[in-house]
């Protein structure tokens, strides 16, 4: 088995301020899939994927949610489950 130091890349670290476009420009161009996202202060603010970049410029892509992803489900013609994070609009 080989050592976990072979899968190891740097992280990318990037402001909380810089726009989505120039985000994904970058991440395409330096071939990251995932950033690591620095408030003003240099803390952690979170993590964001280039899928999730993609989607929140064109919106959701295709028919491809797994059902872990789904934020509804009609059971009937009148009932719905809702996952409790879904944001409304």
């Amino acid at each position: 088995e080989s050592p976990i130091d072979d899968l190891i890349r740097p992280a990318y670290f990037t402001p909380e301020t810089k726009r989505i476009s120039e985000l994904f420009t970058e991440m395409r161009d330096k071939n990251y899939r995932m950033a690591v996202v620095v408030d003003e202060f240099g803390g952690t603010a979170g993590i964001v994927s280039l899928s999730r970049l993609v989607e929140e410029i064109v919106g959701p892509v295709g028919d491809e949610l797994t059902e872990a992803e789904k934020e509804y489900e009609a059971i009937n013609e009148y009932t719905f489950q809702i996952d409790g994070g879904m944001r409304i609009e």
